[in-house]
């Protein structure tokens, strides 16, 4: 515990590494304050031909209201609706046209009929723009079902029947589901929670924040190894390598796990101690590899931005990302964010532990012997 005391009272001196503590609760307050505010990745402008039609106001006022990672915007005429795309202030619009209902029946009606029920005005086409279309589709498929039941109903089923708009609604409601229809649930049976899309990645974001603190104190230490600060220890010992590394990736890794209890991806405590444990072992098993591969403070520094940007692309933070298991199984993080709702994970970082280990471990000899075969 002394020799820990020490190491960790020389890293807290080291202006980088206070930096890098820092930024975990600033994170996880930019975080809270973004999710706590009216944005959205994408901003869509809504807009009528004319706020005559019932249908079209009702569509964009229930736009207005969900709780998605669109932010809708009203305006209060087409051309306006344009202009906030042209200048930037909006990704798109949508345009409703002013007979929106009778539309819809047309449509639903006459198969031939192809006349447009939205207009949707965009600077350029990408991903998201693509996707947020499902959500106007989703918001105007009662809209179309409703239309098709009264149409096969009144000329179709019961052509002579005259049924009032308030017997067809009746029977239509009838059917309504009102529970789910879909259950989100991970590998481990817990069920999926509603959470800020601005929070998603706070997890991803802050395990990088512990694979650079692990690359960072590998740095130190070739710095302190040209020192000769050393001179007294048993560096060629694996576990001294580890415990150099583990005393400022526990700081962090303590700094994480208070970040995590104050936002809501947070599980139980048993099992984010567990992880973060094997997590901890994990990096200095990676960084101190890294180390002993590298050999010097300035290829490891230029290392490590490239490491860093691989987890980035890699690993499960924004997305699932590309599948590239020969690169991802080398990443602690990657293991990390996979075991927190896949137990299956926690063997795969207990086997990675150990066999880091023994890496390690060879990699010493290796530079034992090239160094008696030189002398």
């Amino acid at each position: 515990m002394k020799w820990f005391y020490l190491l960790n009272k020389r890293l807290l001196k080291k202006i980088s590494f206070l930096i890098l503590l820092g930024c975990i609760p600033l994170l996880v307050i930019g975080v809270n304050l973004m999710s706590g505010q009216d944005s959205g990745m994408l901003r869509i402008v809504l807009a009528g031909e004319g706020r005559e039609d019932e249908l079209a106001v009702r569509v964009m006022e229930e736009l207005k209201e969900q709780d998605s990672m669109i932010q809708f915007l009203m305006a209060d005429s087409v051309r306006e609706a344009e202009d906030m795309v042209a200048r930037g202030q909006a990704d798109g619009a949508w345009v409703f046209r002013e007979d929106l209902q009778e539309r819809i029946e047309e449509y639903t009606a006459d198969g031939w009929k192809r006349e447009p029920v939205v207009t949707v005005v965009e600077r350029e086409d990408n991903v998201l723009l693509q996707m947020s279309r499902e959500k106007l589709l989703g918001v105007l498929y009662d809209s179309f079902t409703y239309s098709i039941y009264r149409h096969y109903v009144t000329v179709e089923l019961l052509p002579k029947e005259q049924l009032s708009e308030e017997v067809l609604l009746e029977h239509y409601l009838k059917t309504d589901v009102e529970n789910d229809l879909l259950e989100l649930k991970y590998l481990d049976g817990t069920t999926v929670g509603h959470t800020s899309y601005f929070a998603l990645p706070l997890r991803g974001m802050l395990a990088l924040a512990v694979a650079l603190c692990g690359l960072a104190c590998s740095l130190y230490y070739l710095q302190e190894e040209a020192r000769g600060t050393f001179v007294w220890f048993p560096v060629k010992s694996v576990i001294w390598n580890w415990a150099y590394l583990l005393t400022g990736l526990v700081d962090v890794g303590l700094a994480v796990l208070a970040a995590l209890a104050l936002s809501d991806r947070f599980t139980t405590w048993w099992m984010e101690l567990l992880l973060m444990a094997l997590f901890l072992l994990m990096t200095a098993g990676f960084s101190d590899v890294l180390r002993r591969i590298c050999g010097s403070v300035n290829r490891l520094g230029a290392l490590i931005p490239v490491v860093l940007l691989v987890m980035l692309g890699v690993c499960p933070i924004f997305t699932n990302g590309p599948q590239l298991p020969a690169v991802q199984l080398l990443l602690p993080p990657y293991y990390y964010l996979k075991a927190v709702h896949g137990n299956v994970y926690l063997i795969g970082m207990v086997v990675y532990i150990i066999l880091i280990f023994l890496i390690d471990y060879l990699l010493i000899r290796l530079h034992a012997r090239h160094w008696r075969s030189r002398k």
